[in-house]
């Protein structure tokens, strides 16, 4: 699995949401209350559509490295379920 596309704290700090996907993992990034919230979920659903009940929701604070340590969450959550995202 690789999140090495995500984009930088800039983009989010402007506003920007960035949306991926790895194999049936679905994840949205955004800057919310001056943290930056992750979303993960199982596709093949958009995130406006999934009841919040079945997302897996993080938080992590503004720091010179949090793009690291969002890369790092979600390869620990896609490792932690692995056969929920590689099932169809």
């Amino acid at each position: 699995m690789s999140t090495k596309h995500i984009m930088p704290a800039s983009f989010f700090d402007a506003g920007g949401e960035f949306t991926g996907q790895i194999n049936n993992m679905r994840y949205l990034i955004i800057k919310e209350d001056d943290r930056y919230k992750v979303s993960v979920w199982k596709g093949p659903y958009r995130y406006d559509t999934v009841n919040d009940d079945l997302l897996t929701v993080e938080y992590f604070e503004p720091s010179e490295n949090v793009i690291d340590q969002i890369k790092s969450k979600l390869e620990k959550i896609y490792s932690e379920r692995e056969s929920e995202w590689e099932s169809g």
